[in-house]
């Protein structure tokens, strides 16, 4: 099941201030079918895991935040050479979307330096994926889930001991890598882990594997941006 959600940060920098409190849709209901020869069954739904992408057209006007949903684009800075991101759901800052016919944008990420806390400016492709904050997601999409959690740590809610929220949303926005069975999602940053296992179609928090990172991480829980 694809849902598309609408995302939208900004960067420490830029906009106006507030929390992110995207929260994810509950899954469809099983799916009905007649077997030849027996009678009528309830099966589990066919479900995909699949982070979906917010379309173009529905961007919000920059300066805004969004995560990536696709593991394999890279950062194109003026003047030099492309930097890889090889993560998903990793948090940027659309700051311009480049005039029409371009087909790329003007964006900025805290965490795509080479050790991974310098930011990078340059362009990427408007047809690379992103999601922008604004609507729910399903229980099918990791990045649903885990921006859900970091919802409720930005409200300083349900942190693990001793963490500091903005610690926490760092760690999400550090960015995940996805399990070949697509069934274990995993966050890691400076020694925090949050781990998501996909089970009975939907996304759950290992509790006992959840730590924060060293603390004063250099992300932030505050977000700009309206919501459409």
């Amino acid at each position: 099941m694809r849902a598309t959600i609408t995302l939208i940060i900004a960067t420490n920098i830029w906009g106006c201030w507030a929390p992110e409190m995207a929260e994810p849709q509950e899954a469809s209901n099983p799916l009905e079918a007649v077997q030849e020869g027996h009678p009528e069954h309830h099966l589990p739904p066919t479900q995909s895991v699949e982070l979906t992408a917010t379309p173009p057209e529905q961007f919000p006007t920059p300066p805004f935040t969004a995560w990536t949903v696709e593991d394999r684009i890279s950062i194109e800075p003026p003047g030099a050479d492309a930097i890889p991101i090889r993560r998903l759901g990793v948090r940027i800052e659309v700051l311009q979307i480049m005039n029409e016919g371009q087909g790329r944008m003007l964006i900025e990420c805290g965490t795509c330096g080479p050790d991974g806390h310098t930011p990078v400016r340059g362009y990427l492709q408007i047809d690379k994926g992103i999601r922008t904050k604004g609507s729910p997601g399903s229980a099918q999409d990791p990045l649903a889930r885990a921006l859900s959690q970091r919802a409720r740590w930005a409200n300083q809610q349900d942190l693990p001991n001793q963490a500091e929220h903005h610690d926490m949303c760092a760690l999400v926005d550090h960015g995940f890598t996805l399990s070949t069975d697509r069934q274990h999602a995993q966050w890691q940053l400076d020694g925090g882990q949050m781990d998501l296992y996909f089970s009975e179609n939907q996304w759950t928090l290992d509790s006992e594997t959840l730590s924060p990172p060293s603390p004063n991480q250099s992300g932030r829980c505050r977000t700009s941006g309206r919501t459409r």
